[in-house]
């Protein structure tokens, strides 16, 4: 049973489609809603959406964002060579 705007009752089924923003998924002839909510949450990690929401939670100042950015080059730097001496072997 699914509430309704007026209030009352409804005696559709209460997930025949699930949505987040930009992702909607609907339900299937005969699916399951566990699997109905595998699809959303396969579709959302997908998507990039939670990660996004998460980074935008907080503010960084312009400075801590790019020492971030030179983190992660010097993590890509030293992973780089280790990577091609993996391969000549």
């Amino acid at each position: 049973m699914a509430p309704t705007p007026e209030g009352g009752v409804s005696l559709a089924p209460a997930a025949t489609e699930v949505s987040f923003g930009i992702m909607h998924v609907e339900a299937r002839e005969g699916e399951p809603f566990d699997q109905l909510l595998r699809r959303f949450k396969t579709g959302i990690d997908k998507a990039g959406i939670l990660r996004e929401y998460k980074r935008k939670q907080r503010f960084k100042s312009a400075g801590e964002l790019r020492r971030e950015k030179a983190k992660a080059a010097a993590r890509r730097r030293t992973k780089r060579p280790r990577a091609r001496a993996e391969t000549r072997r």
